[in-house]
């Protein structure tokens, strides 16, 4: 990502340029307060090689996870998970692919809930899903990996529900926002949230 404060390219927020590359919405006609700083590569490449059982208590994760994951039945870390999970938790980016079925979505969404600021109750997690199908999975997933938590709260923002339903959740207060690009851009636009701290 890039600085954009020119002119005619003014700053724009995490969020609004995630939403401009990942569903073409161009945002950088529009005047915000914050600057988009180019934030370092610290990439890390994974592969699909990791063939021996991993425990899912050898990978730092939380007691409140550990056991969360005990209930729902998993037994050791799939490869992407085995990966993926150490190196978030120390803060890099990752960019994971594997095929379907390979536990993707616990693969990002373990390690953020061992970080979460549970105590501060606002926007701290945009996950975008392309359909509404998906980002109610996604949704769930975290929900049910996030039981013994301290509190977490999960608000799903895609069509099909009940806005005011939504609008009542972001009020009260969520952690984690799933949501489909459509969706979230009428949510951006109300400024039913605050999503600087994502």
């Amino acid at each position: 990502m890039t600085d954009r404060s020119s002119a005619s390219n003014p700053p724009v927020s995490a969020v609004e340029h995630a939403l401009a590359i990942v569903a073409g919405f161009p945002f950088y006609g529009r005047k915000t307060t914050r600057t988009l700083r180019a934030f370092p590569t610290r990439a890390q490449t994974m592969t699909d090689t990791t063939t021996n059982p991993v425990a899912f208590d050898s990978l730092g994760l939380p007691p409140f996870l550990l056991e969360s994951l005990s209930v729902l039945g998993y037994e050791e870390a799939t490869p992407i998970q085995a990966e993926t999970v150490p190196a978030l938790l120390e803060g890099r980016d990752v960019v994971g692919i594997a095929q379907t079925g390979t536990g993707k979505t616990a693969a990002f969404a373990l390690p953020v809930l061992a970080v979460l600021d549970y105590k501060n109750r606002a926007p701290q997690v945009l996950v975008l899903c392309p359909t509404r199908e998906l980002s109610m999975q996604v949704a769930d997933a975290f929900r049910s990996y996030a039981k013994g938590s301290p509190g977490c709260r999960v608000v799903t923002l895609c069509g099909g529900n009940d806005m005011r339903q939504q609008l009542k959740s972001l009020k009260e207060g969520v952690h984690i926002v799933v949501a489909t690009p459509g969706r979230l851009l009428d949510h951006l636009k109300r400024g039913s949230a605050d999503f600087s701290q994502i």
